[in-house]
C-alpha cells in the first residue's frame, strides 16, 4: 500500500512546490527533498535590533494635551511630543517593551457605599436603633450616636466580601467584581471600619455592645459566609447574625445589661428573616444554583416553604409575648394583628403555590411589615415609670409570687 502511495504523494508535492516556490523539505513517504504547497503568507523578516522603527500614533486617536502648570499638578513624565504623549525614550523602544504608567485615583464614595452594602447596613442600624429606643432609661444623644456609628462600621466591615459574586446576576455589578475597588483597598476598608466600630462601641457605648458586635462580625465572616456553600443551615446562621443588632442597641442604652425585652427583640428579628430570605432566594434559585450556594430553595424546596410558614407564625407569637412581658402595652397586639394576619396569608400562599409570584409578594410584604411593627412597638412602648414599678412589685413579692412582666402566678 505504501509503495503505491509513494509516486502519487511525490507527484502532488512536486507540483505544489513548483507552483508555490516553497522551501524544499523531506517527504515522509519517500524521504526525498520536495517543495511543499504553502497557502500561508510568508512571514516578514524582523527589523534589525539596531534600528527599530519609531512608534506611530494612530491618526484616529485624539490628541493628548500636555498638563499645564495652572492645573496644579505636574506631568508624570516629560513630554517630548504633547500630541503623541510619548517620551523620546519610548519612541525609540519597540512597543512590547513599553510600560504604561496609570495614575489610579481612590474609589468614589458610591463605590464604598456599594462595598458596604449600604441598604443592608441601614437595616442593621435601624434594628439597633429600635433596640436602643425600646430599652429602659433616658436617651443619651452621644451614646446613641456612638451606638449607631459603631454598628454601621462593623456591619460595613462584615459586608465587604466577594465570594463568588461574579457568578450571580444580582451581585455581578458589585465594586470588587467590576474593579472599582481593588482587593487591597477593600481589605483595608474592612479592617479599619471593623476595628474602629468595635473601639467606638467599647469607649462610648458599653463593652457588652462591643463584645456582641465583635462576636457578630466573627460569626458572619467565619461561620455564615463559608456555610453558604456547605449546608442549607446557613440561613439559620444568618438569622442569628441578623438577630444580634437589637441587643447591641439595648445594651448600649442600659450600660451593658440585657433582659427579657432584649431577647424578645432578637427573637423577632430571628424569625422575620426566614420568610424574608426564603422568599427572596426562591426567585433567585437559578443564580444560587450556578454559583454553587447550598440554599434550601435549591436543594430542599419543600423545607424552604415550610420554614417560611412556620417562622411567620413564630413572628406573630413573639409580637404577642412583647406586651405579655411588659415591654409594650396590649395596644401593640391589637395594632399589629392585621399586619401579622396579612403576613400569615402571604406565607400560606407561598407554601401552597410555591411559585415565583407568591415568593415575590411575600418578600415585598416582609419589607413593609417589619418597619410597621417597629413603629407600632415604639408607639406602644411601656413608660419607664411603669417598668420600674413592676420591678419593685416583683422584688417585693418575689417570695410569694412569680411575676413575668405584668402577670403574676
Amino acid at each position: 500500500m505504501i509503495s503505491r502511495l509513494k509516486p502519487l504523494a511525490l507527484a502532488q508535492l512536486a507540483v505544489g512546490g513548483a507552483v508555490s516556490g516553497a522551501a524544499p523539505v523531506r517527504c515522509l513517504l519517500c524521504c526525498r527533498s520536495v517543495r511543499l504547497l504553502s497557502t500561508a503568507r510568508p512571514k516578514a523578516k524582523p527589523a534589525p535590533a539596531s534600528s527599530p522603527e519609531p512608534i506611530q500614533r494612530p491618526k484616529s486617536h485624539p490628541p493628548l494635551a500636555a498638563p499645564s502648570a495652572a492645573a496644579g499638578r505636574a506631568a508624570p513624565f516629560p513630554l517630548s511630543d504633547p500630541a503623541a504623549g510619548l517620551t523620546d525614550q519610548a519612541q525609540r523602544q519597540p512597543l512590547k517593551h513599553q510600560w504604561l504608567t496609570v495614575d489610579r485615583d481612590l474609589a468614589s464614595p458610591g463605590a464604598y457605599l456599594a462595598l458596604a452594602k449600604s441598604r443592608l447596613t441601614l437595616l442593621v442600624v435601624a434594628t439597633a436603633a429600635a433596640g436602643y429606643a425600646m430599652a429602659p432609661g433616658p436617651v443619651d444623644p452621644l451614646t446613641l450616636a456612638a451606638c449607631l456609628a459603631g454598628t454601621a462600621a462593623v456591619s460595613a466591615s462584615a459586608n465587604s466580601e466577594m465570594p463568588y459574586d461574579a457568578q450571580m446576576s444580582r451581585t455581578r455589578a458589585r465594586p470588587l467584581v467590576t474593579g472599582r475597588v481593588s482587593p487591597a483597598t477593600a481589605a483595608s476598608f474592612a479592617a479599619v471600619s471593623g476595628i474602629g466600630g468595635v473601639a467606638l462601641l467599647a469607649s462610648l457605648a458599653s463593652p457588652v455592645s462591643a463584645g456582641i458586635a465583635a462576636a457578630n462580625h466573627l460569626l458572619y465572616c467565619a461561620a455564615y459566609t463559608p456555610a453558604k456553600r456547605r449546608t442549607v443551615a446557613n440561613t439559620a446562621i444568618g438569622a442569628v447574625v441578623g438577630a444580634l443588632p437589637p441587643l447591641i442597641g439595648w445594651s448600649s442604652a442600659t450600660g451593658g445589661s440585657l433582659d427579657v425585652g432584649a431577647l424578645l427583640l432578637g427573637l423577632l428579628m430571628f424569625h422575620w428573616q426566614f420568610p424574608h430570605f426564603h422568599a427572596l432566594s426562591w426567585s433567585l434559585r437559578d443564580d444560587y444554583s450556578r454559583a454553587g450556594y447550598c440554599m434550601a430553595s435549591v436543594l430542599q424546596p419543600a423545607r424552604c416553604r415550610r420554614s417560611a410558614m412556620a417562622n411567620s407564625i413564630m413572628f406573630s407569637a413573639v409580637c404577642y409575648c412583647l406586651p405579655l412581658s411588659g415591654v409594650t402595652s396590649w395596644f401593640f397586639l391589637v395594632d399589629t394583628l392585621p399586619f401579622n394576619l396579612a403576613l400569615l396569608y402571604f406565607a400560606a400562599a407561598f407554601y401552597w403555590r410555591g411559585d415565583s409570584n407568591s415568593g415575590r409578594r411575600l418578600f415585598k410584604f416582609t419589607l413593609v411589615n417589619l418597619p410597621i411593627v417597629f413603629v407600632l412597638m415604639l408607639i406602644s412602648r411601656t413608660p419607664d415609670s411603669e417598668r420600674e414599678r413592676a420591678k419593685q412589685d416583683s422584688a417585693r413579692d418575689s417570695g410569694q409570687h412569680h411575676q413575668f412582666g405584668f402577670w403574676r402566678f
